[in-house]
């Protein structure tokens, strides 16, 4: 028998981290993003160990094989297939609808290759699969790296083969004079991110795409 308008409500809002597109956002395990389109977001940095970690704890899925140089929670996990990636990705998309930080028609997945390309801010390639993005990349006069079109790269710029890491690769897979002082791989984020805030898109570890990489038949 009480009018509305004798009745007033006040409420506290608190944030629950769900997902948000087209700003950075940070999920359940920590984990930075970056939108690349509007409903898009990538991720700022390579899954660390302790995200990996967590995934198989909470499934019983065996850790992958120990490097044989020292990693923390903070390094790039290594040792894991494609199947393991798409795996730890569906597991991730079925914790986080639990959670209620997304939706149910959110999920994580592996970017296509063309995606990555755009990531690593690559423009204008030609070809129906990676290998022929690939052998066309490959055949220009002036190559395009991730960090710009100068050679070899500029101090800072990332985690590769340099000559800190002389006495564990060959010695032409080596770039002279170039130090990042890391000479296995590097806590993700170290390095200085691109233009897009993402990081190590030119280094540290390979990173798994969607997509097959395509070629002749027995191609390696």
């Amino acid at each position: 028998g009480l009018s509305p308008k004798g009745l007033s409500l006040s409420l506290e809002l608190e944030a629950n981290n769900s997902v948000t597109f087209g700003a950075e956002w940070i999920n359940s395990l920590g984990q930075k993003f970056r939108p690349l389109a509007p409903a898009l977001l990538a991720g700022a940095t390579e899954v660390r160990v302790s995200d990996y970690r967590a995934y198989c704890r909470a499934t019983g899925v065996p850790e992958p094989q120990r490097p044989t140089f020292v990693q923390n929670e903070h390094h790039p996990v290594v040792y894991v297939s494609r199947t393991d990636a798409e795996n730890f990705a569906r597991w991730l998309t079925q914790h986080e609808r639990n959670l209620g930080v997304i939706e149910a028609t959110d999920f994580y997945r592996l970017p296509t290759d063309e995606e990555w390309s755009a990531m690593a801010g690559k423009k204008g390639e030609e070809g129906g699969t990676p290998y022929a993005r690939h052998r066309r990349d490959s055949g220009r006069a002036v190559r395009e790296f991730p960090w710009g079109m100068h050679w070899p790269p500029p101090e800072g710029c990332g985690n590769f083969a340099d000559v800190t890491a002389r006495p564990y690769v060959p010695v032409n897979h080596v770039i002279p004079h170039y130090n990042d002082g890391f000479a296995y791989t590097a806590p993700v984020g170290s390095f200085t991110p691109n233009a897009l805030g993402l990081h190590d898109l030119s280094g540290n570890v390979q990173e798994w795409v969607s997509g097959e990489y395509g070629g002749p038949p027995n191609f390696n």
